[in-house]
């Protein structure tokens, strides 16, 4: 995960690559040395907000959880690169389109990640309805992954948090099928949300053009 080191002069942070990373990075100062980003010590606070911002890194919360995410109405895709959610590397495929590489402790738990030739270059895409999990996400990504950068609209979300001991002994039969029940739960919630809402929106618009009429 992030190694973060003091001197009097400057702060370090050795992370995972992430694509957004290196372009705010130097925007506040930061110098790639080859195998940690250096920061000016009064570039501090900047630098914790930008590692929160990317990866979820809080140092007063350095805790992980499991994610695991449906993909909703949007396939998520990237070309020529990999897939970044939660400040975690997802997946990318192979140069050869031969398969798919995950990031550490990223599991599909339903359908699957394809690879594909484009005219633009080799593309990994996540289909509708299909969930990963994820391990070892920060706390403050996984609660704020809309606020994240590598978030893809469509996608649900929840978070599970395996080492409960209430739901301990549950999940050791099928915590795989848990997590997808749980995941189902919130994105149908999700759906009712936006029908309900939608269901307002018309009943509104219905009595303003009512009373334009009387």
């Amino acid at each position: 995960m992030i190694e973060v080191t003091r001197t009097k002069s400057e702060i370090t942070f050795k992370s995972p690559f992430h694509p957004e990373l290196p372009r705010l990075a130097r925007k506040i100062g930061g110098d790639w040395d080859g195998s940690v980003w250096r920061f000016n010590i009064g570039s501090e606070a900047a630098a914790l907000g930008l590692y929160k911002s990317v990866y979820g890194y809080d140092e007063n919360s350095d805790v992980s959880s499991k994610l695991v995410i449906r993909v909703g109405n949007h396939p998520v895709e990237a070309i020529k690169g990999g897939i970044y959610l939660a400040g975690r590397f997802v997946a990318k495929s192979k140069k050869d389109c031969s398969g798919i590489s995950l990031g550490d402790g990223v599991k599909v738990l339903k359908g699957e990640i394809e690879a594909s030739e484009t005219d633009e270059g080799i593309r990994t895409r996540i289909p509708i309805d299909t969930v990963i999990e994820l391990s070892d996400v920060y706390v403050h990504a996984a609660k704020n992954y809309m606020n994240m950068y590598g978030y893809v609209e469509g996608i649900q979300v929840e978070v599970t948090d395996f080492s409960m001991e209430g739901d301990q002994k549950k999940l050791q039969r099928s915590p795989a099928n848990k997590s997808l029940v749980l995941v189902e739960l919130a994105y149908l919630r999700t759906r009712l949300s936006a029908i309900s809402k939608e269901t307002n929106d018309l009943v509104e618009a219905i009595i303003e053009i009512e009373s334009r009429m009387e």
